[in-house]
């Protein structure tokens, strides 16, 4: 099985950030974690594929997110938007897929 990362950071200006997910052919993506620098920071985040079609969002989400087993199927680059950040700081994440 291959699996690859694609990780990075955002730093929202004014609540908001977005960042471009280089992704080639299809693939499943397992993992998605998003962690700002201060635990009691509160935001919201989506990933829009290659369509302009919002395919995983989250809302309220209080310090770091990280979900296993995702089990989506993606075709494409990403974008993925941090929205409504209690502050401006980096948010590093991290994407895993498994490549079919």
């Amino acid at each position: 099985m291959l699996v690859h990362h694609e990780t990075g950071t955002i730093t929202p200006s004014s609540g908001t950030g977005t960042a471009t997910i280089g992704n080639n052919g299809s693939q499943m993506m397992m993992q998605i974690f998003l962690k700002p620098t201060t635990a009691t920071t509160t935001h919201d985040f989506k990933l829009t594929d290659r369509n302009s079609l919002d395919i995983f969002e989250r809302t309220k989400e209080t310090g770091t997110y990280n979900e296993l087993k995702v089990g989506l199927i993606v075709y494409g680059q990403l974008t993925l938007t941090i929205s409504n950040a209690s502050a401006d700081e980096a948010f590093t994440y991290l994407l895993t897929y498994r490549e079919s």
